[in-house]
């Protein structure tokens, strides 16, 4: 009863001058119901007679709240000149001056606030944060085994060091420890999945998601998730990465727009420009101003030229001094006659075919190719078009820009080992099994962005040599693990039409695949061909009319 209990504290101040016990409870009062303003005049009458510790911290850590860092420094150091015994005050000041980059006092104050026993874990986990949010190179694990190790947060802390400076850890952590999650042990739990994101096991992952995910952890639960799609990104699972996302992009009320950047960022690594475009637009719709930068990139990896200038104009007038710059550069590009191409420096030659030039425009590529004098870059634009053209399913084209290749002396190791693994994928289209076995056994590094064509190439090899069951492991896998890996779907798709049960299973991985990935020409064919012989011709008819508008604006976008 909130009335009441205010009428009988204004009536217990009134018998006494500056009652600090009324006083007191009213400023907490007050600072619960967010009107700082009164909570600060109460604290000053609580301090005014017999001042507390409480007292005066709780008034300096109102300021924090407003932002007031400044104020609150001066309420705490007037508090401390008073009670310099008190190691709250001390770790108080100590992050207080950490928020505004004093790092001498800062330290000072924390050192203080250690030789207390009430003090001692709150100013070392404070001691940890600092140092990390700093960037002062200091090894995490060492410092921390002279601090109080048992308690979650410093710990946790000490362990957000150690990543933001790639450091060694080398201390013991339980992630299973507390199901049920407070502050301390969910930022705990969010900085070992950020620390494990290359490396944590899928057994692992899904532990840590239904943590996350169970309601007891409700308040910690968008955060948790956030880094575990990271996880699931690197893992090639991006289904399920993008999945996470958009359910936290659609529920977040505040972080709408960093959570449609990433998807974009994402979508964009993974060579579908237009749906990157579309996650890029939802960012800045949500006032998220670095999407503005990739919306650019998006619409001119798409070939939306017309968009993309009017970006790239945009940019050029308002972005900051590096977006500027671009923007110029990339209006030169795209506004640049055929007819000065050869006159361009070979980077902005390179950039005029991989951003001018749609794979119609074979004649004139062929005839700008000619003219590069480095043979990186001239490799590099002949990889690109390779790479389109076998994305778009012309496959005779790819091959003949491949084969130009062979004579095109590579000292880019980047570009030689890309251009070997899509070497690798041609053949296992063409289902090419025994010389794809010679060439994985010739030379070939399969780094973590290459796990999934690992997987595709070790399948087929076992479906040709008739052992379907390991086979079908790896089609599993490929089956809905990533949309934009369409060699992987259709191989997969393909391998469950001819020997799966569930006559459905085939088109329903293609289904899934063009529902997030519906700009491959390659993934549309494969699933018209697969609608029409289960009889689905209303769903051929559609997809083939959308197959045909993504081929009219394919060629529209030609030089």
């Amino acid at each position: 009863n909130d009335t009441f209990a205010r009428a009988h504290y204004e009536q217990a101040r009134s018998y006494g001058f500056r009652n600090h016990h009324a006083n007191y409870a009213m400023a907490q009062r007050k600072a619960q119901g967010l009107n700082f303003e009164e909570a600060h005049a109460y604290y000053q009458r609580a301090n005014g007679k017999t001042p507390s510790e409480f007292s005066r911290i709780n008034n300096g850590n109102i300021f924090l709240w407003e932002n007031e860092d400044f104020k609150a420094i001066k309420e705490y150091r007037s508090s401390f000149e008073e009670l310099p015994s008190s190691g709250r005050l001390a770790n108080n000041l100590g992050y207080a001056y950490g928020k505004v980059f004093n790092l001498d006092s800062a330290t000072y104050f924390l050192s203080l606030a250690r030789d207390h026993a009430a003090s001692k874990p709150s100013a070392e986990a404070n001691f940890f944060a600092l140092e990390a949010l700093e960037s002062i190179p200091l090894k995490a694990d060492s410092i921390l085994k002279t601090f109080d190790h048992t308690y979650v947060a410093t710990v946790a802390n000490a362990l957000a060091l150690a990543n933001s400076q790639n450091q060694k850890f080398d201390f013991e952590i339980n992630p299973f420890k507390n199901e049920k999650l407070n502050l301390y042990s969910a930022t705990l739990l969010n900085n070992y999945i950020v620390r494990k994101t290359k490396v944590i096991d899928s057994v692992e992952v899904k532990k840590l998601y239904a943590i996350a995910d169970d309601s007891l952890n409700t308040d910690y639960a968008e955060t948790l998730k956030v880094a575990l799609a990271s996880v699931y990104y690197f893992q090639h699972n991006v289904t399920k990465a993008l999945s996470i996302m958009a359910e936290l992009a659609y529920m977040s009320q505040s972080y709408s727009g960093p959570y449609n950047y990433l998807q974009g960022l994402w979508a964009l690594e993974q060579g579908n420009p237009e749906m990157a475009v579309t996650y890029f637009e939802f960012a800045i719709t949500q006032n998220y101003k670095k999407a503005k930068l990739y919306k650019a990139i998006g619409l001119t990896e798409a070939g939306d030229l017309a968009q993309a200038k009017t970006s790239w104009d945009s940019l050029a007038l308002y972005g900051d001094e590096s977006e500027k710059q671009m923007g110029l550069v990339m209006k030169n590009i795209l506004t640049s006659p055929i007819e000065k191409v050869n006159a361009l420096e070979d980077p902005l030659k390179y950039q005029f075919c991989r951003y001018r030039l749609s794979v119609y425009d074979t004649s004139t590529f062929e005839k700008i190719i000619t003219t590069f004098t480095n043979e990186n870059y001239k490799a590099q634009a002949l990889y690109d078009m390779a790479q389109a053209q076998f994305k778009w399913g012309n496959l005779p084209k790819a091959i003949q820009y491949i084969n130009l290749l062979s004579g095109v002396p590579i000292t880019d190791k980047k570009l030689y080992s890309d251009i070997r693994h899509l070497e690798l994928l041609m053949l296992a289209h063409r289902k090419e099994t025994r010389t794809l076995a010679a060439q994985i056994n010739n030379d070939i590094v399969f780094d973590a962005g290459h796990e999934l064509q690992k997987i595709l190439f070790t399948s087929l090899i076992s479906e040709a040599s008739g052992d379907t069951t390991k086979a079908e492991q790896g089609y599993e896998i490929l089956s809905h693990y990533n949309p934009y890996f369409e060699e992987g779907i259709i191989a997969a798709a393909d391998f469950y039409k001819r020997h799966s049960k569930d006559a459905f299973k085939s088109y329903s991985i293609l289904t899934e695949a063009i529902h997030i990935n519906n700009a491959s020409p390659k993934l549309m064919r494969a699933y018209i061909d697969e609608a029409t012989r289960i009889g689905f011709t209303e769903y051929a008819q559609s997809a083939a009319e959308q197959l045909e508008d993504l081929i009219i604006r394919k060629q529209k976008s030609s030089r």
